[in-house]
């Protein structure tokens, strides 16, 4: 149930993640550039966190693509009950995943040149996702991995709330209704595609995959330790973060609680893939390290942190 890649399809893999990789790229320039004609507070941003803030406009807009993506495959493809092998042509798959690879490649370059904040803890993030699609799209397809490998894009589902909260937060609106109704979604999101998702897909592996597991298919054992190693950070983020973060908010308020620190709860939920399979990108909550939100007046207030 496994073959070399090769021909055509290396090609098309390989085209698709390359295209992603310079898309990305031009969208991360081009949202630089209209950020600072249009967000009067991104000129005051450090470059670093103006890197940030066009790293979560690339990070949006693959969360949105990927997850329908993924929802087209699952409507339109079929995969065999006992050994979860597709039947039939697997090419929109296949693109989809390779979009993802292009997308995290470009990501992990944005992360490595600008020294996002904890990027040493994203980088092993982002080699841990990649690496069961860079083996099943670039060297040796493993089919009975694919539908777990397609059904874990959509922990990105979750990503989009988590820019739209650090996007209020760099502009000064943690204190919102906005920011309140993002705030959920993501947390309720994240539940959903986070925890009971991962842990969907790894009672699949335990009980259809390995159960069925070959010398031949030697390559779904990297995936597997992955799928592991992402399923134990996304609930740890759930349960030791994102949490406490929503029980603070619901006893204190929108005033945060002093004895908490939001910082890394904003840094560790919102990092470039670190909470996708791949990525979302919030990675952080502040600004410059100190928390800008409004008064009464709608005018900014600078809090050191």
């Amino acid at each position: 149930m496994g073959a070399w890649v090769g021909g055509e399809s290396i090609a098309l893999n390989i085209t698709a993640a390359v295209v992603t990789f310079v898309c990305a790229g031009l969208i991360f320039r081009l949202g630089w550039k209209l950020s600072e004609a249009r967000v009067w507070r991104f000129n005051s941003f450090a470059d670093v966190n103006k890197a940030d803030w066009s790293a979560r406009i690339n990070s949006t807009i693959h969360a949105g693509l990927v997850c329908t993506l993924v929802t087209i495959c699952l409507l339109t493809m079929s995969f065999d009950p006992v050994t979860l092998v597709p039947l039939g042509s697997t090419v929109l798959l296949e693109i989809t995943f390779s979009i993802s690879i292009g997308y995290f490649l470009f990501d992990l370059s944005v992360i490595l040149w600008w020294m996002l904040p904890m990027w040493t803890v994203f980088v092993a993030h982002h080699v841990v996702a990649l690496t069961p699609y860079v083996i099943t799209q670039f060297f040796y397809t493993c089919h009975q991995g694919q539908y777990v490998l397609l059904l874990f894009l959509l922990v990105e589902a979750s990503t989009m709330p988590l820019n739209a909260m650090a996007f209020l937060e760099d502009l000064g609106r943690r204190r919102t209704p906005e920011h309140r109704i993002a705030h959920g979604a993501m947390y309720s999101l994240w539940f959903v595609f986070r925890i009971l998702l991962p842990l969907y897909l790894l009672l699949l592996i335990w009980t259809k995959i390995a159960q069925n597991i070959s010398t031949e298919e030697a390559c779904l054992v990297p995936s597997m330790v992955c799928a592991h190693i992402i399923a134990v950070f996304c609930i740890g983020v759930f349960f030791f973060l994102l949490t406490p973060e929503v029980y603070c908010r619901i006893k204190y308020g929108d005033k945060d609680d002093p004895n908490v620190d939001t910082t890394s709860v904003g840094a560790a939920s919102s990092a470039p893939g670190a909470m996708e399979l791949g990525g979302g990108d919030g990675r952080r909550g502040s600004t410059g390290g100190a928390y800008h939100d409004l008064d009464s007046d709608g005018s900014a207030a600078v809090m050191p942190l």
